[in-house]
């Protein structure tokens, strides 16, 4: 679905403004590629690495760049954000607000799986790596490294 908007955006680049086409690469693409971001943030990185691509292209076609050219300074040039960054943050506010008890209250029980930053806490290390993808154990390695920051 992204990159048929892509190809909208595309046609449509020539005749608006680069701030133009930011603004609705930002409202209609990023905002699929974001949509539900937490519940896929221990997905495998190659898996991640597309959508990666899908911003990619985006700011290619933002700056009306050649299709070959290098992203990653047309990404810093638009200050568009990388997308992983995006989903950590995203996973911290969440983390937050389960530790604080403003969530939703079928994620409060995650509460006592996350919280468990003390000592004597009983989180228990996965012992697969799919299971250190859960999203448990991606709060508390984020709950982790928000009590030492």
């Amino acid at each position: 679905q992204c990159y048929g908007l892509l190809g909208l955006l595309r046609r449509a680049a020539p005749y608006m403004p680069k701030d133009l086409i930011g603004l609705a690469y930002i409202s209609v693409v990023r905002s699929h590629l974001e949509y539900a971001s937490t519940t896929f943030a221990g997905a495998v990185k190659t898996h991640l690495k597309k959508l990666d691509i899908v911003q990619k292209q985006a700011a290619r076609i933002i700056c009306k760049a050649p299709r070959l050219s290098h992203a990653e300074p047309l990404l810093l040039q638009l200050s568009l954000d990388p997308l992983d960054d995006r989903r950590t943050a995203h996973l911290k506010s969440i983390v937050q607000a389960i530790l604080r008890g403003d969530s939703h209250p079928s994620l409060l029980n995650l509460a006592s799986a996350i919280d468990s930053a003390s000592p004597t806490g009983d989180f228990k290390a996965p012992r697969t790596v799919i299971g250190s993808r859960r999203f448990s154990v991606l709060a508390h390695t984020v709950s982790q490294n928000n009590s030492t920051a």
